[in-house]
């Protein structure tokens, strides 16, 4: 596939995106390959992010630009309205808007009033929800009438698992709504011959959503049954920390908090771990499930949306109800049946390969995107 004449394509991220929360996060290698893919079948290419550092030098693509925020704005959120305005002269050329995140949709609108150009935006979990979850009543209600304006005004949204794609093809039209799954680069995360595999493994922020007080409680439970288990590592961090490793001394369970992990040592992290497991309340799409089991770790994750959807229960993974019982219970079958770990390991590296490798859902996003232009 090649690029199209005077396609331009243009990144709109949400109000708190930045290539320094991308390296914080340890998913800014994952980002420039995106960058890569969009540079080499797009004309132009231009990313606006709320860092006051311009990347567009260290990217060494000559079709990309970066429009990083200026100095003068101390805030994210003026320049979040203000963004479409003062980029202006270089956005009026966009052919494609590409908003990551509901909330980067609302600058890309603007964007669309003068050059005409349709946004795909992207929808992996629900926006209020989480924010609801995590800070109250009053920001949820700010969020969904955001998200409802973003969703409503799309041109495409762009959906990370199948339910999503049904509940909003159902409210906003199913011609309108596509399912675009997250992805993991498979040659990255792939398993290691002979590792040892000595301890349990999280990977994630350190929050209520991911539910790591009934993941200590489950381990707890799953010692007193007689279980003989490996450590928990926790990889993260998050305003929970402290009372997590409170809990953990309280019931005397073994944890190693071993705080951010480069995302260039994560595949070897998941490599050596015995299992992975994710306790979530609620999920969209989790990448860090994908990257484990693309790495051939056993896998143990709540029965919630989002997980169950890329996990088959005894097949490539386990699924179980996030609560002390269950993850105990999940445990057990791990610890007693050694042919059920190697075969879910190795189907859940197959899985992933066969449907969320980063060069597949890139190429289809890209045949998306350019479908926009034409």
């Amino acid at each position: 596939m090649t690029g199209q004449k005077n396609s331009v394509l243009t990144l709109m991220f949400s109000v708190t995106g930045s290539m320094a929360s991308y390296q914080s996060a340890g998913s800014y290698p994952r980002f420039v390959a995106r960058l890569q893919a969009y540079a080499a079948h797009f004309e132009r290419v231009h990313v606006c992010t709320y860092d006051q550092r311009d990347y567009t030098g260290e990217w060494l693509l000559s079709n990309v630009r970066h429009h990083p925020m200026p100095r003068f704005l101390a805030s994210s959120i003026p320049y979040h309205l203000l963004s479409p305005m003062l980029h202006r002269g270089a956005l009026e050329e966009t052919t494609t808007i590409r908003a990551f995140n509901i909330t980067g949709a609302l600058p890309a609108l603007l964007v669309r009033a003068y050059s005409g150009a349709p946004i795909m935006v992207s929808y992996g979990y629900s926006l209020p929800d989480f924010v609801r979850h995590e800070s109250g009543t009053l920001k949820y209600h700010v969020y969904r009438l955001v998200e409802e304006i973003a969703l409503r005004r799309c041109d495409r949204i762009l959906c990370a698992t199948p339910s999503q794609t049904e509940s909003l093809g159902a409210r906003y039209g199913r011609g309108k709504v596509t399912h675009l799954p997250n992805c993991v680069d498979v040659q990255r995360f792939r398993p290691v011959n002979g590792a040892a595999r000595d301890y349990l493994l999280f990977v994630g922020r350190l929050t209520a959503q991911k539910n790591l007080e009934s993941l200590l409680a489950g381990l707890r439970l799953a010692l007193d049954q007689g279980l003989r288990l490996p450590p928990l590592k926790i990889i993260g961090e998050g305003d929970l920390r402290a009372a997590l490793r409170q809990l953990a001394s309280r019931l005397e369970v073994p944890v190693e908090f071993c705080g951010t992990v480069p995302n260039d040592q994560l595949p070897d992290w998941y490599a050596h771990a015995w299992a992975y497991v994710l306790p979530s309340l609620f999920e969209g799409m989790p990448k860090t499930l994908l990257e484990a089991m693309s790495c051939g770790v056993p896998c143990l994750g709540s029965t919630v949306e989002g997980i169950r959807e890329l996990i088959s229960h005894g097949q490539d993974g386990l699924l179980v109800e996030p609560t002390p019982e269950g993850i105990a219970k999940g445990l057990r079958w791990l610890v007693e049946d050694d042919t059920l770990r190697r075969s879910i390991a190795e189907e859940g590296r197959r899985t992933v390969v066969e449907r969320f490798s980063l060069t597949q859902v890139l190429a289809r996003e890209i045949e998306i995107l350019q479908e926009a232009c034409q």
